[in-house]
């Protein structure tokens, strides 16, 4: 049923036996829009086994080369952003790396109730070799991992690109626990970095 679920939601559809032999009809979805499902199984999202933690919204309309969303959850803790596989969000866009930026998330956090959006925490650490910007400013690779927060502006090329730049830049939106937006945490409140995997 998950494997014809999925062709569905690719573009085809479901054999309808109630009806004809030619009877196809196209498939709606209860869970949610489908684009945004297929693009989140497609990033291999197990839907109802996992939360999500943070999601990065491209700020353009139109890309070329980058998804709409990059998406981090509890079953997805590192995403690693690249122009060619086995990168796990390919970007061929001229200036990008083989390996570009790794965003990593984790929850942990000593002293914090369980159930608190202030445990977790989304690092990116730059791979490349021209270069992460975020928020306007070049992010310094020799520094390591940088902490992201809510509302931050992430763009995986140089903005002196101008529009192809612009087509890359992402904007940070944490999820508290239940899956509303998190309200931005104060960057004084920043713990030290706990690797995430997977």
């Amino acid at each position: 049923h998950l494997q014809a679920m999925y062709v569905a939601l690719a573009g085809r559809y479901f054999y309808a036996p109630w009806g004809s032999a030619d009877d196809c009809h196209p498939v709606a979805c209860a869970m949610m829009e489908a684009t945004e499902l297929q693009l989140r199984l497609m990033q291999g999202w197990r839907v109802q086994d996992e939360e999500l933690l943070f999601c990065l919204h491209r700020c353009s309309p139109r890309s070329k080369f980058g998804p709409d969303e990059i998406l981090l959850t509890t079953a997805c803790l590192k995403v690693v952003i690249g122009r060619e596989a086995p990168s796990d969000i390919v970007m061929p866009a001229q200036h990008m790396s083989k390996s570009h930026a790794v965003l990593t998330a984790s929850v942990g956090g000593r002293g914090r109730p369980r159930n608190s959006a202030s445990r977790r925490r989304l690092h990116l650490t730059d791979t490349s070799s021209n270069g992460v910007w975020l928020n306007g400013a070049q992010v310094a690779k020799e520094k390591g991992p940088v902490r992201l927060s809510s509302g931050d502006r992430v763009c995986f090329l140089p903005p002196s690109l101008g529009e192809q730049a612009a087509e890359l830049e992402y904007e940070v939106v944490a999820y508290a626990p239940g899956g509303e937006q998190a309200q931005p945490v104060d960057s004084a409140d920043a713990e030290g970095f706990v690797g995430g995997g997977g």
